[in-house]
């Protein structure tokens, strides 16, 4: 499935007034969760509890000094596809121990023959290699011809890598994906990169482009769904944790390390769906608001419920 012929998740949506009622159950809520009451002088929640405003993702609303950044971290990106840093396995490190032997040898080779012609000819204060040290060293000295032949080939040509199914440096709509690591580091470019890499061979090792394809059944599409959009038209994604009271769903999900798993890809490959139904050109909607509604759940005391959860924040984690 190509990246245009998705549906947009969010085809018809405007930016709506906040509720008094629901500024208002967001309290109630936070009461039971805290146990502390809430003031009335501050019942009104701010506005970025209920919605949040998203940074302009348009080239031309950026800075200069934004701007600067984002072309020094397309060089370093337009840099590591050219040269497959991005898709081939880092090079083995070279066998040193090995290396070393062969030297230490070709060494001791050298000063036992060295002393023997010392010996024969104290007159002579020419210093002599003998053969056989230098054929132990052409040994243990690896061959340089290749080297410039493996590079060669190596940036003859790029390789697209995406990410969300949109190729970077593609077009204005690769740019908005870049924007969000910078954003995500500041526009500290370097940082940026290292984080992009580490993402990009996250993807890979987690094979992201073939579970998007996978059949991992809807056990659980009362847990984790997507529903209507907040008021700026960002659309929300709901987790509700009060499900696993099912204990026939909760030991289906949890029981064992298998499944446990499973419920891990699963809950990515959703994530990974909803993305790819983004809008992502510029001035489009490219961030999901997450609720995560936390009545009835079983709780931390649920030991397999928190070691799921503890894999989702290290997996996510490990991503950055």
């Amino acid at each position: 499935m190509t990246r245009s012929s998705l549906p947009p998740l969010l085809p018809q949506c405007k930016a709506r007034p906040v509720k008094a009622e629901v500024v208002a159950k967001l309290v109630v809520i936070k009461e039971e969760f805290t146990g502390e009451p809430e003031k009335k002088e501050k019942l009104k929640v701010p506005e970025s509890l209920i919605s949040f405003k998203e940074e302009s993702n348009r080239v031309s609303d950026l800075s200069d000094s934004e701007r600067k950044a984002l072309d020094e971290f397309k060089q370093l990106v337009q840099e590591a596809l050219d040269s497959r840093s991005f898709t081939s396995p880092p090079p083995p490190p070279p066998p040193k121990e090995e290396i070393r032997t062969f030297s230490s040898a070709a060494t001791t080779a050298a000063a036992t023959e060295a002393q023997k012609s010392e010996d024969q000819s104290s007159d002579v204060s020419t210093e002599i290699t003998p053969p056989a040290a230098e054929k132990l060293e052409e040994e243990a000295t690896p061959a340089k011809e290749e080297e410039p032949a493996a590079t060669t080939a190596s940036s003859s040509s790029s390789v697209e890598v995406s990410i969300w199914g949109i190729p970077l440096l593609e077009d204005d709509i690769s740019d908005v994906v870049l924007l969000k690591f910078l954003r995500a580091r500041d526009f500290k470019v370097k940082e940026a990169f290292t984080m992009l890499k580490n993402t990009i061979q996250w993807r890979k090792e987690f094979e992201i482009d073939e579970l998007v394809e996978e059949d991992l059944g809807d056990d659980l599409e009362k847990v984790v769904f997507m529903h209507d959009h907040d008021r700026d038209c960002h659309p929300v994604c709901y987790n509700v944790f009060g499900e696993f009271l099912n204990k026939e769903l909760y030991e289906k999900t949890f029981s064992d390390e298998e499944k446990r798993t499973k419920f891990l890809r699963w809950r990515i490959q959703f994530l990974e769906k909803s993305i790819r139904n983004l809008d992502f050109t510029p001035g489009g909607v490219a961030t999901i608001f997450q609720v995560s509604d936390l009545k009835n759940s079983p709780g931390p005391a649920k030991r397999e419920l928190r070691l799921a959860t503890k894999q989702v924040v290290q997996l996510l984690r490990g991503r950055r």
